[in-house]
């Protein structure tokens, strides 16, 4: 018969409270809406859109994601853009160069849209995985903590035990 766990304070009195895994909770972070960036192309527009709505869709959407949001949106844009340029002009391109004697050679190179693009890929994929979009990043993405509700009335008290019950961490205790 093996031993009894340690329970958390034990854990916590003997300076081991993170030798055991826990299973994620949710963030300290409380969930919202980030504010709809200017200058955005209507193909980035609808980038940004969706990748709010499925974070939402988590529970993993705050106000802080916009400006990341806001740049994955334009690289995908950049990134359209390139490859179709990249597409239009091939993606080996010829170009003349001049020797020391002046003789002209003609080379064969990587087009530079190409390059252009695989560099918007490189981003959108770190972006990805940050905002828990790839398999490996999204158990690393806690959702967001729920709000807590607001008096219904004037003067009316909300029960702090029942809110930290029933999950809501942003409850602040009355004195």
């Amino acid at each position: 018969m093996g031993r009894r766990p340690h329970s958390p304070q034990e854990l916590w009195l003997h300076g081991a409270a993170k030798s055991q895994a826990t299973a994620a909770s949710e963030s300290a972070v409380g969930a919202g809406r980030p504010k709809y960036p200017a200058g955005l192309t209507p193909a980035a527009r609808r980038v940004f859109k969706e990748l709010c709505a499925m974070l939402e869709e988590r529970r993993a959407l705050t106000r802080a994601d916009g400006e990341l949001l806001s740049l994955y949106a334009s690289l995908s844009d950049r990134r359209t853009r390139e490859l179709a340029l990249a597409e239009a002009e091939g993606l080996i391109v010829k170009e003349q160069r001049f020797g020391h004697n002046g003789e002209v050679s003609e080379r064969r190179l990587k087009n530079p849209h190409l390059t252009v693009a695989q560099e918007s890929e490189k981003t959108m994929i770190v972006i990805l995985d940050r905002l828990g979009f790839s398999p490996t990043g999204k158990d690393k993405v806690r959702p967001c903590a729920k709000p807590a509700p607001q008096p219904q009335k004037p003067g009316e008290l909300i029960d702090v035990e029942l809110l930290e019950q029933g999950g809501y961490s942003n409850a602040v205790p009355a004195n």
